[in-house]
């Protein structure tokens, strides 16, 4: 089975199936109960200094995303207008995303994979 390296973040088999890459950057955020932190894409760069199109979370508790905006809550009530945060991403693109913010109902740690297209 023959392996193609479309750019230094993506991995495609063959076989159509992918995987990403080992990150050469990862950020750790030590959130504080339903306290948003907030986070600018373009500030976002992998360790050769190139910006952020993939992100990859993982986290030892909830939380939540709310993307292009800031100041997310966690939902205490009923949200249906489609403005609600996102309860535990994993991957994400985020090309054309400028800001988002993260919230977790109870302290925890989020770690967030950085892959820049090349």
């Amino acid at each position: 089975m023959a392996l193609t390296t479309t750019n230094n973040s993506l991995e495609v088999k063959d076989n159509n199936t992918f995987a990403l890459t080992a990150p050469k950057s990862i950020n750790a955020y030590v959130l504080t109960s339903n306290t948003a932190y907030d986070v600018t894409v373009s500030a976002l760069t992998d360790a050769g200094g190139k910006e952020a199109m993939i992100v990859d979370f993982s986290a030892n508790q909830d939380f939540y995303v709310l993307w292009g905006s800031t100041g997310a809550a966690v939902p205490a009530a009923n949200i249906l207008d489609g403005t609600s945060p996102e309860l535990n991403p994993s991957t994400r693109a985020i090309r054309g995303v400028t800001t988002f913010s993260i919230v977790s109902p109870v302290g925890c740690i989020v770690t967030m994979k950085i892959y820049p297209f090349q």
